[in-house]
């Protein structure tokens, strides 16, 4: 006896500008291996992709990279360890796949419903403005940051959405130095790292003081 479960990452992204990187992940779940189950994975067409296994707060119990490879299955026991919730990661450059599962005192407890996808937003660095556009298919709160080199926030905000979301945001007014900008979901933490350059003149330092503390 066996329960499968498939999820196709199939998706159109051209409307984010994002490359379509298409897999196919198969999570078998096999009663007679009681706390095993197979992981298979389809159309990799060689790109990297990345699997984890962590617990809930978010050790990493098994981790797996795969390169220049089509095709992959594995199977995983779980059977040594604890009692308790974990999570399966499978990561390429544009997506996240997670299926949460349960070790019971007997049997692995997986429900599709408990599988997400997370598109990995897109940071985009222009002069005077960053660009984020992410895609996002389930109601959840999505937390922008903005750090300089010292680590002090210097602007975040929250957001509430389902589909896409797309922002611009002004950095003409920051003084020069490094930044980071961090996209935080509830399943991934997306970074972007930039540098503002001086500028030219102390007449342009003074202007661009002034509006920042505005």
């Amino acid at each position: 006896m066996k329960a499968f479960i498939k999820i196709s990452l199939i998706f159109l992204l051209a409307l984010m500008n994002y490359q379509s990187y298409a897999f196919e992940v198969d999570i078998e779940y096999k009663i007679e291996y009681r706390k095993a189950f197979r992981m298979q994975l389809e159309e990799l067409d060689g790109q990297k992709i990345y699997i984890q296994i962590k617990d809930m707060v978010g050790t990493i119990l098994i981790e797996e990279s795969l390169e220049r490879q089509t095709f992959f299955g594995r199977m995983y026991n779980l059977e040594n360890l604890p009692l308790g919730k974990y999570v399966i990661i499978v990561e390429n450059e544009q997506q996240v796949f997670s299926q949460n599962v349960e070790i019971g005192e007997r049997f692995l407890l997986l429900n599709s419903e408990d599988q997400k996808l997370i598109l990995k937003p897109s940071i985009i660095k222009r002069p005077d403005y960053l660009d984020v556009n992410l895609l996002y298919f389930e109601k959840d709160d999505i937390t922008f940051t903005l750090k300089n080199q010292y680590n002090d926030i210097v602007y975040q905000d929250a957001f509430r959405a389902v589909g896409s979301l797309n922002k611009r945001l002004d950095i003409q007014a920051l003084p020069s130095g490094q930044y980071e900008f961090e996209v935080n979901t509830h399943h991934y933490i997306a970074t972007k790292k930039f540098r503002i350059k001086p500028v030219n003149t102390k007449t342009d330092q003074l202007v661009a003081e002034r509006r920042w503390e505005k």
